[in-house]
């Protein structure tokens, strides 16, 4: 699986974020001597309907205009990092894997019936020092169940968001396929 191309777009997303948060700071502080700010949508136009006298009226339509595009541009290439992601995924080899058979399979629960112990994610990046580490995942861990997420899950890449959401702080069950065992791990969300 290449994530050079995710990579990539994760850094200029990074790059966008910190230029468009630099021009918000510009706009929303007042000037060197004191001059009010210019504000993102505040008016350029005093009450008499002439262009302010306080601030430099082109400067501040210029930086507006970059912020804008910035805000199209990114919206634009969160759509490339979502189509990546989910490009990425399908890549990864877990079709290939054959279902696991739960070990009490005999029994009625949805959950342990053998179609549920198929992988639908494989876990190639686990970063230092995060929640995920904390819970024992491994690089190369491939990813069964995530809460209620599992294979029978529609588009299960979609939906760990809110699944994280609602688990922040709390405990929530995972199961992992690592090299040929099963593993439940219990995984905190939080922010690191």
């Amino acid at each position: 699986m290449n994530s050079d191309l995710l990579k990539s777009l994760l850094k200029e997303r990074d790059d966008l974020e910190a230029e468009a948060e630099v021009l918000a700071d510009n706009l929303n502080s007042p000037g060197p001597n004191g001059e009010p700010k210019a504000g993102i949508k505040d008016p350029l136009i005093d009450s008499e309907g002439y262009p302010r006298g306080d601030i430099n009226v082109h400067e501040v339509r210029i930086k507006r205009n970059r912020l804008a595009v910035i805000n199209t541009d990114h919206r634009a290439l969160m759509k490339k990092i979502e189509a990546e992601v989910t490009r990425l995924h399908s890549e990864s080899s877990v079709e290939s894997i054959p279902a696991i058979p739960a070990a009490n399979s005999s029994t009625s629960d949805d959950k342990s019936s053998p179609v549920m112990r198929i992988p639908f994610a494989k876990l190639d990046e686990v970063q230092d020092g995060s929640p995920a580490m904390q819970a024992g995942i491994c690089n190369n861990d491939l990813l069964i169940s995530f809460g209620d997420i599992d294979i029978s899950t529609l588009n299960p890449m979609s939906v760990i968001p809110n699944e994280v959401g609602k688990y922040t702080e709390k405990p929530m069950s995972i199961v992992v396929l690592r090299d040929t065992v099963v593993l439940s791990l219990t995984l905190t969300p939080s922010t690191w």
